[in-house]
């Protein structure tokens, strides 16, 4: 009878361990778009000189009306996007951002750089 219980408890614990470890290694898809969009009536125009870092991979260049993806693990992420306006000037924006088991991430750097709340569309993703 111990003997039985001690087997459950261990096989529920690798079970759980098991799930852990596939949601912190679950690869996720982020698109990183530098293309003009319109939001609520509003346009807002594609960037030069974008610079794009997600979590911890190399940092990418954007130019305008193109669209990069990244693969990531793990539920929690960052973007880091450095942007030179005309005059030289850097302008560094950096948002967190978290992704269920079987979502994909769009990300607009247009509506990211002003301010938009919507700057990020989750979607389900089906292999």
């Amino acid at each position: 009878m111990k003997k039985n219980l001690i087997r459950t408890a261990l096989l529920l614990l690798l079970i759980i361990f098991s799930f852990f470890l596939y949601s912190t290694g679950k690869i996720h898809y982020v698109f990183i778009d530098n293309k003009t969009v319109t939001s609520e009536d509003k346009t807002f125009s594609a960037l030069d000189n974008v610079s794009v870092f997600v979590d911890k991979e190399d940092s990418v260049v954007i130019k305008k009306r193109i669209r990069k993806q990244f693969s990531v693990s793990g539920k929690n992420h960052k973007i880091t996007v450095t942007i030179k306006d005309n005059d030289g000037t850097e302008i560094l924006i950096e948002k967190k951002f978290s992704l269920k088991l079987s979502e994909k991430a769009i990300i607009s750097i247009p509506l990211l750089y002003a301010g938009e709340e919507n700057w990020i569309e989750k979607e389900k993703f089906n292999p």
